[in-house]
């Protein structure tokens, strides 16, 4: 399986699961929305997409009316590094 390193980007999808989920399990993020199987779920709804920064996983969505938008990166404190790569 190919794991898209930053910049690139690419749909989540079942295959995924081992990589993102580890992540996400090792990081215990607070928020509901931060598990495998709900951001899978919603994958096609918002057009989540994913890539590894360093040591954190950026899930990117697509598919809002907005603009695109990331949710927080998760992955080991601080997170600031990853944040600022996300907005640029």
């Amino acid at each position: 399986m190919m794991i898209p390193e930053f910049p690139q980007f690419r749909p989540i999808r079942l295959e995924d699961r081992e990589v993102m989920g580890e992540i996400i399990w090792k990081y215990q993020p607070r928020a509901w929305e931060w598990t495998f199987t709900n951001l899978f779920i919603w994958r096609s709804h918002y057009g989540f997409q994913w890539s590894l920064y360093r040591d954190w996983l950026l899930v990117l969505s697509t598919a809002d009316r907005q603009g695109p938008f990331f949710l927080q990166p998760i992955g080991p404190p601080s997170r600031l590094d990853a944040v600022r790569k996300s907005l640029q």
